[in-house]
């Protein structure tokens, strides 16, 4: 999983019945909010299958040589500075080479303040990589 957030994708992959999951988050304050998302208790990162990794996904997954049934990647909105990078197509093959045959790759992609010739653009970037 790359980005995590409020935590909440990350909880709904674990109830879904996910194995081994790692999360890829940059920012360390990240982390510590998402914690106020969750009951004491139900916490999604202290859950066993959970691996954190804090850094940049892309610098990881040049890295990695893990292989993956499933990468969710649901980074913040693709203006904000640094961001665009993993809405490219560099990204996105990069992603591929570590999904295991029949791997799924999940994009989050929101469509609020989003022009949408901007979401077309990143919707056929993705495609032109995952055309299934």
């Amino acid at each position: 999983m790359i980005g995590l957030g409020s935590g909440f994708t990350l909880a709904g992959a674990l109830a879904a019945g996910a194995g081994p999951t790692r999360v890829i988050e940059l920012e360390p304050r990240v982390v510590e909010a998402s914690r106020f998302f969750h009951a004491a208790g139900a916490q999604p990162l202290d859950d066993p299958r959970v691996t954190l990794t804090l850094g940049d996904a892309r610098t990881h997954l040049a890295h990695a040589r893990e292989r993956y049934d499933v990468i969710i990647s649901e980074p913040s909105n693709p203006w904000i500075g640094g961001l665009a990078s993993l809405f490219s197509t560099e990204f996105f093959q990069l992603a591929r080479s570590h999904l295991r045959a029949g791997g799924l790759m999940l994009q989050w992609l929101q469509g609020y303040n989003l022009y949408s010739d901007d979401f077309r653009m990143i919707v056929n970037t993705f495609r032109s990589v995952f055309p299934s």
